[in-house]
C-alpha cells in the first residue's frame, strides 16, 4: 500500500456458524408501528364498564319495566347521551347567537327611541348580555 493512503478494508469477519439444537434463535429486530393512532371501530365495538350497586339496581328496575335487556338498555343510554351531547353543544351555539341579536336589537331600540347615547347603549348591552 503506498504510503499516506489509509487501508480502509474490514479485516475478514468469520460466518455464523450453522445453527444447532442448543444454538437459541437470533432475535428479530422489533420493527416500530407505523401510526400511534387507535384503531378505527368497527361496525360493533364491545364495550364494558362496571356500575356501581345502586346503579346497576336503577337499570335493572328500569329495564325490567320497559321489558328489555339490561345491557340494550344500557346501550340505548350510551348512544342517546352522545347524541345529546352533540345536541347540547348546537344548542349552546345557537343560544349564544340569539343573544348577541337580542343585544344588538336592544342597543338600537334603546338609540333610536332616545333613551339612550350610542355608548350608554353599547355599555347597557355589555352588562346585560355579557
Amino acid at each position: 500500500m503506498p504510503a499516506g493512503l489509509v487501508h480502509h478494508m474490514k479485516p475478514h469477519q468469520p460466518a455464523d456458524p450453522p445453527p444447532t439444537l442448543d444454538t437459541p434463535p437470533r432475535a428479530r429486530p422489533v420493527s416500530k408501528p407505523k401510526s400511534r393512532r387507535l384503531p378505527r371501530p368497527r361496525a360493533e365495538t364491545i364495550i364494558t364498564f362496571r356500575l356501581d350497586d345502586a346503579s346497576a339496581e336503577v337499570l335493572l328496575d328500569r329495564a325490567t319495566r320497559l321489558q328489555v335487556s339490561p345491557h340494550a338498555l344500557a346501550r340505548q343510554y350510551v348512544r342517546e347521551e352522545l347524541l345529546a351531547a352533540e345536541e347540547r353543544q348546537a344548542l349552546r351555539q345557537a343560544v349564544s347567537a340569539l343573544r348577541q341579536d337580542v343585544g344588538l336589537v336592544a342597543g338600537v331600540l334603546l338609540t333610536s327611541a332616545g333613551k339612550a347615547t350610542d355608548e350608554q347603549a353599547r355599555q347597557w348591552v355589555k352588562s346585560n348580555f355579557p
